[in-house]
């Protein structure tokens, strides 16, 4: 068992894993049969399993004493320390005895390259891990079995030193380890101190800039470049709108990171021009796809930082953007509408659009085609492309029309259901109000969705808005999309609202967000009635939106 240390020590491994910038391996524990498991984990190839490589068995209960660089556990008879110096690599240092127990599946192996230099070679991962004892003593335990060894156990000794290092092939790629485990902290600390600029900071942030800093992985496979994944708790994959809400953040201090992370489903961009749904190291999935956000989200990171108004740039993201955009025009489009084939094309999975099967035309997927229309036509003026600008111009005023008289009721946008051949009146979702980012809708209609949205009964809670009306009887409670509030339609309601004019109510809606993550955490959505963290509390998507928040809003908070 793992003793709970003070609340300030937000690392706790069970919620919140420990890893670091560029690492594919993570520490976490687990409730096992005889209490917490802890386990080293290897997250290449996504979600589709754990991960779990390497059992840690150690003296049983032990304290841990967590800082973003290293993790301490302390018994009665003595602990052991670990260290991620460099992105491939893992130290661990022991007072006491410890073992270490690998994984096995069929094929999987240990053998002794030579003297204190094991390779353990895994066919599930397609990886190999080399286990280096750097001091004291070690012993394996590894019986063979034909075609593999029936179990992989080492025996760490007090006082023993060891290293493991995963690679493809061989155990000269990459750097080597640090010659000692001071040498090796010295390096990580170093490397997060350089990320974590020194400063006034709180615990909130400190637990933000951590979680991004831990969700990063290098780039691998698929991934051309670092790649912010949304936890490395679960969900161990980049989804292609995830990746516009880290982009922001990054903008204004990390620009090149900031462009990677924008850019990075460039490369795996269809013929058709759909980006994936999601990436990591091994696959991209093009099941489904993700809303058109590009074109707000880029207009966003110019604000934050104008190395983004470079003109290469500018030229990069009109070509990837037009084609993405092109894809709903060609593929995606019924009766002059756009639609979505499944809750998860919107990123609002579960919500009330989707009662019925789709496809579905969304007030929000009409609304994110003409903004980001009128985005293109910005990039051409910018280009020199004035008369290819104003094409898009005419697509985006036109998409605005229909969008008013298609889907809008006479009090509210609503969902268009083709196989009903009407509007949708079931559920009150949120979704249906992100015709806010559109500023210069009629200011009637603006003016509606406004005063719906600041009503405390339906959507406006104490702790930001609602995705599902908690006057609807479709609201759950920890119900996904259906009532729970989200960071990245939080920070979208927020900079339309302000695009649009409404800057005290997107101030009012900033502040309140920003209490709820400092008292219910960096988590995936929370509680509206109660603003409790929900489902996974270690997201890097609220955490982004978070600190992007506090930087555009934090001054506000004590006035």
């Amino acid at each position: 068992m793992i003793i709970n240390r003070n609340k300030k020590d937000y690392i706790n491994l069970k919620t919140i894993p420990f890893s670091r910038f560029g690492s594919y391996f993570v520490v976490s524990s687990y409730e096992g049969d005889q209490g917490e498991d802890l386990y080293i984990r290897d997250i290449h190839g996504g979600d589709m399993d754990q991960g779990q490589v390497f059992k840690i068995d150690y003296a049983d209960p032990v304290s841990l004493d967590a800082c973003p660089y290293e993790v301490k556990f302390k018994g009665q008879t003595g602990g052991f320390k670990l260290i991620m110096p460099r992105e491939d690599q893992v130290m661990i240092q022991t007072e006491s005895s410890l073992l270490l127990t690998y994984k096995l599946q069929k094929y999987d192996h240990i053998h002794e390259k030579e003297e204190n230099l094991y390779e353990v070679t895994s066919y599930r991962k397609e990886r190999r891990y080399g286990l280096r004892v750097l001091e004291g003593q070690v012993s394996l335990d590894a019986p063979w079995d034909t075609i593999g060894n029936d179990h992989i156990q080492l025996k760490l000794a007090p006082g023993s030193l060891l290293a493991l290092k995963m690679y493809k092939v061989d155990p000269c790629e990459g750097e080597d380890f640090p010659e000692t485990y001071d040498q090796g902290l010295d390096l990580v600390k170093r490397a997060y101190e350089d990320w974590n600029q020194p400063g006034p900071s709180s615990y909130s942030q400190d637990l933000a800039r951590y979680i991004l800093w831990m969700n990063m992985v290098h780039p691998e496979g698929q991934l051309k470049q670092y790649a912010m994944y949304m936890t490395n708790n679960w969900m161990t994959n980049i989804w292609s709108w995830d990746n516009c809400f880290g982009a922001i953040y990054l903008a204004k201090d990390y620009p090149d990171l900031a462009y990677a992370q924008y850019s990075i489903f460039f490369d795996l961009q269809h013929a058709t021009g759909a980006y994936p749904d999601y990436a990591n190291d091994t696959y991209a999935s093009y099941a489904c796809v993700k809303p058109p956000i590009y074109g707000w989200a880029y207009d966003y990171m110019m604000r934050r930082n104008k190395v983004f108004e470079e003109k290469d740039k500018i030229q990069e993201v009109y070509e990837s953007v037009k084609m993405n955009t092109n894809f709903w025009l060609t593929y995606r489009m019924r009766e002059g509408l756009a639609y979505y084939t499944h809750g998860n094309d919107s990123g609002w999975d579960n919500g009330t659009a989707y009662m019925l099967q789709p496809p579905v035309a969304g007030p929000d997927l009409m609304a994110l085609l003409s903004n980001q229309m009128d985005f293109l036509s910005r990039c051409c003026h910018r280009l020199g492309k004035a008369d290819e600008g104003s094409e898009w111009m005419k697509k985006s005023k036109d998409f605005k029309e229909r969008l008013v008289t298609r889907l809008y009721d006479g009090k509210q946008f609503r969902p268009y259901h083709f196989g009903r051949g009407d509007l949708l009146k079931q559920g009150d979702s949120l979704q249906a109000y992100l015709p806010i980012l559109l500023g210069d809708l009629d200011e009637t209609i603006y003016r509606g969705l406004v005063e719906d949205l600041k009503d405390p009964t339906r959507f406006n809670s104490n702790h930001g808005l609602a995705t599902e009306a908690m006057t609807s009887p479709y609201y759950k409670e920890n119900g996904y999309w259906r009532g729970p509030i989200w960071a990245p339609t939080m920070l979208m309601f927020i900079d339309g609202l302000r695009q649009g004019g409404y800057e005290a109510f997107a101030e009012d809606l900033a502040l309140k967000y920003i209490k709820t993550l400092e008292e219910g955490g960096m988590a995936e959505n929370h509680d509206p009635l109660t603003g409790q963290g929900l489902v996974d509390p270690a997201f890097a998507w609220t955490s982004s939106v978070y600190l992007t928040l506090l930087e555009e809003y934090g001054s506000k908070k004590d006035e």
